[in-house]
């Protein structure tokens, strides 16, 4: 059951997008940022195509987690392409988080103290 278990999800490097809600994704046009190296969509996701799936998984418990450095990393980059500043577009994208995401200093951290207290470690990506 799902009382039986405990999972935590990282949202690490590109997959920080998935960390956002459909508002953040048209406004920012993450879906064009979630292609396959090399390719360009006709038409990029204009919203998270995950969001249905996330929620309701954190309803059922699972954790997710957004490593702050990637985090930094991709606002920053976004900020340069706006001509704004990295801290004013961090402060928006802290702030369109899907409720309950958490950010985490760093992902590869949240694994090893996860890993630490008895989680096992699997790479899906």
């Amino acid at each position: 059951t799902d009382a039986d278990s405990s999972v935590v999800v990282s949202f690490r490097h590109s997959a920080v997008y998935y960390a956002f809600g459909d508002a953040m994704w048209e406004k920012f046009k993450f879906g064009e940022s979630v292609q396959p190296e090399g390719t360009q969509a006709k038409n990029p996701a204009t919203r998270n195509t995950e969001l249905a799936l996330i929620t309701s998984l954190q309803s059922r418990g699972v954790v997710f987690t957004v490593c702050g450095m990637a985090l930094r990393r991709r606002a920053r980059e976004a900020a340069q392409r706006a001509g704004t500043s990295p801290e004013t577009m961090l402060e928006q994208w802290r702030a369109g988080l899907i409720p309950g995401v958490v950010e985490v200093a760093a992902g590869v951290i949240a694994v090893n103290r996860a890993q630490e207290r008895g989680f096992t470690y699997v790479y899906a990506g």
